[in-house]
Formats: structure tokens, C-alpha cells, sequence
């Protein structure tokens, strides 16, 4: 295999990653506990951190091990064991690449399905602010059912069709980001009298630095 990712490549797997959360963390706020909103700062904090490490971690893994390829997660785990002076260590190689492999196969199976009852449950509530009816449990059932349907076809369609597919997908989430991230902004400077958490961003750095002090 030939290293070949570019940067749109890049971009492409960063998008798959960050744009669902990008557009689920904005409802936070409104289906938090009063107040208990503000704690996700902090969390957004450390998961940033966690993600420079890791890839920091995989980087440098990635430049020791050129053979890791595709399956680098279970094959750096079987060479950290076998890296080992000891030769008694050497019998938990195979069982750690079975872990870590595994592990992050079912991995890709959970996190489809706790983003699925998840937006079935926040789609619910936009449902309710129109038909106050709505909100059965094969209501909601149905909703996560037509949810995965949309998002399996897209997916299908980015994994068949052409990169140009793909990049077009991506071009769509970043603009709606960006559109999202503009609205926002121009919201707060056009309501300065409204009492938000932090006044300013400068004081969820100060609150982040308190809570960790």
C-alpha cells in the first residue's frame, strides 16, 4: 500500500467525525437540566485534548510502523506487546490485537445505533413543537426506522459512488456549519441584553481555569 491521502481525503474523514456532533452538541442546551449546560464546555475541552494526543499517538506510531496500514489500531497493539524484552509477554500478542481489533469493529456498531435513538428523540421534540399529539413509542420508533433509512442511503451512496459524490456531501456539511456557526453569531450581536452562561468567550476560558483550580 502507498500512502495516497491527500488533503481533500483528509477532509473527507474529519467530516464523517466532526459534523455529527458539529449539529448535535447545539441541542445541548435545550434538553440539558437548567444551568447543567455550561459543563460542556469543559468536556468539549478535553475531548479536543484527547484527540491532539491521539493523533500525536498514531502519527508517530504510524512513522515507526509503515506496515500498520489499514489495520493499525490492532497491529500497533500486537507490536507493543511483542516490542517487550521479555519472552513470556510475547503469548498476550494475538489476544491483544483480537481486543483492540474488535473492540473498534463494534465500535462502528454502537455509535450508528446511539446517534440513531438519539436523533430519534430530538426529531420527536421539533415533531411535538408542531403536533403536540405526536410522540408515541412506534412514533418514535418509526422516526429512528426513517432516520437510519436516510442516512444508510447516503452513506451508500458515498461508499459507491464517485469521490466527486463524496466531496459534494462534504461541501454541504461544512456550508451548513459555516451558515449554522454565521447565524449564531449574528444572533448574539444583535441581542446583547439577553443573559447568557458566559458574557463573553473570554470568560469560558476563566470558568474552565476556576473549575480545574
Amino acid at each position: 500500500m502507498k500512502p495516497t491521502l491527500g488533503l481533500t481525503g483528509v477532509t473527507i474523514n474529519a467530516m464523517a467525525l466532526i459534523a455529527p456532533g458539529a449539529f448535535l452538541w447545539t441541542t445541548y442546551q435545550s434538553q440539558a437540566a437548567p444551568g447543567s449546560a455550561i459543563n460542556m464546555w469543559f468536556a468539549v475541552l478535553v475531548a479536543t485534548a484527547i484527540a491532539m494526543l491521539t493523533a500525536i499517538a498514531y502519527s508517530s506510531l504510524s512513522r515507526r510502523y509503515h506496515e500498520g496500514g489499514t489495520g493499525s489500531s490492532y497491529y500497533y497493539a500486537e507490536a507493543a506487546v511483542l516490542q517487550q524484552e521479555e519472552h513470556r509477554h510475547f503469548k498476550y500478542a494475538r489476544l491483544a490485537r483480537f481486543v483492540v481489533g474488535w473492540a473498534s469493529h463494534l465500535y462502528y456498531w454502537i455509535y450508528p445505533g446511539v446517534m440513531v435513538a438519539f436523533m430519534g428523540l430530538v426529531l420527536t421534540y421539533i415533531i411535538q413543537s408542531f403536533v403536540p399529539s405526536f410522540g408515541a413509542a412506534w412514533q418514535e420508533v418509526l422516526v429512528c426506522i426513517v432516520f437510519a433509512a436516510v442516512v444508510g442511503t447516503i452513506s451508500y451512496i458515498g461508499v459507491q459512488g464517485s469521490t466527486l459524490t463524496n466531496i459534494v456531501i462534504n461541501v454541504i456539511q461544512i456550508v451548513a456549519l459555516l451558515v449554522l456557526s454565521i447565524m449564531a453569531i449574528i444572533y448574539r450581536l444583535q441581542h446583547p441584553g439577553i443573559q447568557y452562561l458566559h458574557p463573553s468567550a473570554l470568560s469560558v476560558i476563566c470558568k474552565l481555569q476556576n473549575w480545574v483550580s
